[in-house]
């Protein structure tokens, strides 16, 4: 399940409070839309299980609602629970143009220039692609079907000719836990998609066309680490000369934007550590004009009232001067942003904002509304809307297993398979136990005597003469230890226990141990996504550790023929396009063998 689906489903959550029945708020019926799309699969789209649930209330507020308006100033059209809906540009009730896509999300809706059509994002042919449908709602289409790429943010040229949106690239070997963000141009009558921008440290968000067409405007920002999270920094508003390529800073100025001079960083890099710590600046818009931005920026000494909770920092609305280069703020706060989030988990870091044809306003969402702010004094007017939401949606699913006190089940997830040296015992893990099955037939057994109730059990490895197995385990209390097992016997003869991880031992030809290990405090909780990682040679006969060298993440060892260490070492890059490379080049994510 992608995670925008999540997204709507928490957003569903946000909602319900302000629930009214359909029947009480005297709505008139939602209309079908014509039909599911030109492209869509209707298998996808069915909402399944035996028991699907119907879904149908009212509400007056949105979360994250992606918004544009007309070109006649007249309506807007906005995202709500996956849906598009059409409001009256002053307010009223909203109607969704969406109805017939079934379980569908769609999002990020962008009227065309001559307002006749409405280009979108849409999963219905199971992807997020870019569609394109009448103003009305009707005749849904897609511009181009690759299940390989997602879009987001879709915007028009002002000759209603090509769309430039956001491609989404999974990394291979990484899928879309690990992707990229690039800019490309797709032709509004369907076609393939042509790179615009992109690149493996720098990520690219926000696109819309300048009012002249000369221009493409958007945002970018570098990739960071930290640990086992990514985050973003140096978010700078640009814009590209299609002509010529050139790429321009609208803001202030940056550090010298230079492959060498980046810092890609370091695993141990706080955000606090970076060398470019400017306010983040995201969602530029140009006005009819094209002399002004409204884009959001973050303001670092604002401070945000959330749940109870003061949190350091807001997010304004500025309007940019592009020949004085002057700002001005036009709201402060707007929604907060979400460029300090993992980076890989967020489509948009902004819901995005219009203007209205006369350049007099400019459209934004704010705290569940719609709200419009006059250019000139500042002003701030909601726009009230109400939208009736309906959809028919699948069956939750709900296993209903206990796993602790069940006899007999067949697990969904196999971990740590390890064959004996003569091939005859396979030992694996499953819900917290290794076990151990015979390959000539028969159930398997646990590898441990119990009830399976004791501290988890993993990373199981044989002896080089099968006589042998040692194993770790992890308790939350008790923290980690490293066993031995006597196989003929299915005793444990040696244990090794203390304030320490242990994973991934592996056997030396004289009866040690290389495992990967690093010391835990009492009170400091899992210890897996935290650093200090070492591999230190053990013996398991009275528990000596000797380190051999640091590591930056729990990986294991290898053990040469000629009895040497091979691991892989991650060194600092001053160059970030190595770092962010979907495989770690072998310079930087080599093998290194080490003397015994």
């Amino acid at each position: 399940m992608k995670h925008r689906h999540l997204l709507v489903a928490i957003a569903l959550c946000v909602a319900l409070p302000v629930l009214n029945s359909s029947a009480q708020s005297g709505l008139p019926p939602i209309r079908s839309s014509s039909g599911i799309g030109q492209g869509a699969d209707a298998e996808f789209m069915r909402a399944k299980g035996a028991n699907p649930n119907t879904l149908d209330f009212t509400v007056d507020e949105a979360t994250m609602a992606g918004l544009s308006v007309s070109p006649k100033g007249n309506a807007v059209v906005f995202d709500l629970l996956g849906h598009i809906y059409r409001l009256p540009i002053n307010g009223g009730v909203a109607e969704s143009l969406t109805q017939d896509s079934g379980i569908a999300v769609n999002a990020h809706p962008r009227f065309s220039p001559d307002g006749n059509r409405i280009v979108f994002v849409s999963d219905r042919g199971g992807q997020d692609n870019l569609w394109v449908m009448n103003a009305d709602g009707s005749n849904a289409r897609i511009l181009y079907s690759d299940p390989m790429m997602r879009f987001t943010d879709p915007a028009w040229s002002p000759d209603g000719k090509t769309i430039v949106a956001v491609r989404n690239l999974a990394s291979p070997g990484r899928g879309w836990h690990r992707r990229t963000w690039a800019l490309a141009l797709v032709p509004a009558s369907g076609g393939k998609p042509r790179e615009l921008l992109a690149g493996t440290s720098d990520q690219y968000y926000a696109p819309t066309f300048s009012p002249d067409g000369r221009y493409v405007y958007f945002h970018s920002a570098v990739m960071a680490f930290r640990g086992l999270s990514i985050f973003q920094y140096r978010q700078k508003v640009k814009r590209i000369e299609l002509a010529t390529g050139k790429v321009e800073t609208m803001t202030n100025p940056e550090l010298p934007d230079t492959t060498k001079d980046k810092i890609a960083s370091p695993w141990v890099m706080a955000y606090h550590e970076l060398p470019d710590r400017s306010p983040a600046e995201m969602e530029p818009h140009p006005d009819p004009s094209g002399r002004y931005i409204a884009y959001a920026k973050e303001m670092p000494e604002g401070n945000t009232f959330w749940r109870r909770h003061h949190l350091k920092g807001t997010t304004a609305l500025v309007l940019l001067d592009t020949q004085t280069r002057s700002e001005k703020v036009l709201v402060d706060p707007v929604t907060r942003d979400v460029s300090r989030s993992h980076a890989y988990y967020v489509d948009t870091q902004m819901p995005g904002h219009d203007w209205t044809p006369d350049g007099k306003s400019v459209l934004f969402w704010r705290e569940g509304h719609l709200w419009k702010v006059d250019v000139a004094s500042n002003a701030v007017t909601r726009i009230p809307f109400t939208a009736r939401y309906q959809r028919t949606v699948s069956e939750l699913v709900k296993p209903r297993l206990d796993a602790a006190n069940a006899v007999n089940f067949t697990p969904r997830l196999y971990m740590w398979p390890v064959l004996s040296p003569d091939r005859r015992t396979l030992v694996f893990g499953a819900i917290g136990r290794l076990w151990r099955k015979d390959m000539a037939g028969g159930a398997a057994t646990p590898l441990i005597a119990g009830d399976g109730k004791g501290p988890a059990e993993f990373a199981p490895a044989w002896s080089p003469d099968g006589s042998k197995l040692a194993f770790a385990t992890w308790h939350d209390e008790k923290l980690g230890a490293l066993h031995v097992l006597d196989v003929a016997s299915g005793r444990i003869v040696q244990s090794c226990a203390g304030p320490t991880a242990f994973i991934h031992p592996r056997w030396e030809k004289g009866g040690t141990l290389v495992v990967t290990a690093r010391s835990v405090a009492p009170t400091e909780g899992s210890p897996w996504d935290g650093a200090g990682w070492e591999l230190r040679r053990l013996n398991p006969a009275g528990c000596a550790e000797t380190r051999i060298t640091s590591l930056v993440f729990s990986q294991p060892a290898g053990i040469l023929a000629d009895g040497r260490i091979s691991f892989t070492r991650q060194s600092r890059s001053k160059n970030p396009m190595v770092m962010m490379e979907p495989y770690l080049r072998a310079s930087i994510c080599g093998s290194t063998a080490r003397q015994a």
